[in-house]
């Protein structure tokens, strides 16, 4: 991603300044105003009342990882019934891992 801003930047004639920051510690800059712009954002609505999120410049999905040992040959959520799934969160990612969490 740092790539592809970095050349929308070139492209732009424009100035810009990549910072990585631990990801908590960046979205309260960004609700601070301490910086301009943050990249890798889901549109979620509790965000929208301080940040404008824009449509996306790069598509990206989940994936699941698991040791090169596990059998485990994902293609649906119901491929993940009987194991342990974790997410950092909360965050979209651990959200999006609860509307398919079968309890």
């Amino acid at each position: 991603m740092a790539d592809t801003i970095r050349v929308v930047c070139e492209s732009m004639a424009i100035e810009c300044k990549l910072s990585a920051f631990p990801w908590r510690r960046a979205l309260k800059m960004t609700e601070d105003g301490d910086v301009d712009g943050l990249f890798a954002v889901v549109k979620l609505p509790e965000r929208e009342k301080y940040m404008y999120v824009t449509e996306p410049i790069i598509e990206s999905a989940y994936g699941v990882f698991v040791p090169t040992s596990s059998s485990l040959k994902y293609s649906a959520p119901v491929d993940l019934d009987g194991y342990t799934v974790g997410a950092y969160g909360p965050s979209a990612a651990s959200r999006a891992l609860e509307e398919i969490a079968i309890y």
